[in-house]
């Protein structure tokens, strides 16, 4: 797992343990991609078509809208936020992922053996081994049944750790 800084958080609930990776791991950035807010419907082109890479830290805020369904696709692990049951996906696995003042917020990491998840402002933490294939590089952002407005989007290409730098 990546280092990560937990916190205690007030919410209808009750208090709530959150997950979020510190921010030192902000280091390890070396190119980054922002795109521009925007509304993307149904069918619409894959606004991340042109970024590629094999270490990985996306970040995204949108408002689901009538969107169904807000998906990534992150070098073969698919990664779905259901609307409608405010639920985060990945590759078949489900955790509540409740929209805070009507918007999500999902940061994603990548790297070469797992794959890291958070959304709701680290309410929800998703871990999970995952081998993707060498050669695919990809990422993918779509919406289904509707349109979403994506309020932010970074993705940042990142070192390895292990680097002697």
């Amino acid at each position: 797992t990546i280092p990560l800084e937990l916190k205690l958080r007030n919410t209808a609930d009750g208090i709530r343990m959150t997950w979020t990776p510190v921010r030192e791991l902000e280091k390890l950035r070396t190119k980054s991609y922002r795109i521009d807010p925007l509304t993307l419907k149904a069918g619409d082109a894959n606004p991340l078509a042109a970024v590629k890479g094999e270490l990985l830290e996306i970040r995204a805020g949108f408002e689901p809208g009538d969107a169904e369904e807000i998906g990534f696709k992150v070098r073969g692990a698919t990664i779905t936020y259901d609307a409608k049951k405010q639920e985060l996906c990945i590759n078949g696995q489900s955790s509540p992922a409740p929209l805070l003042g009507g918007k999500q917020q999902i940061v994603i990491y990548v790297d070469r053996t797992a794959l890291e998840v958070f959304a709701s402002e680290g309410l929800t933490y998703m871990p999970k081994p995952f081998i993707p294939k060498a050669d695919d590089l990809s990422v993918d952002l779509s919406v289904k049944g509707g349109s979403a407005r994506i309020t932010s989007m970074e993705v940042h290409e990142l070192k390895s750790a292990w680097s002697r730098e």
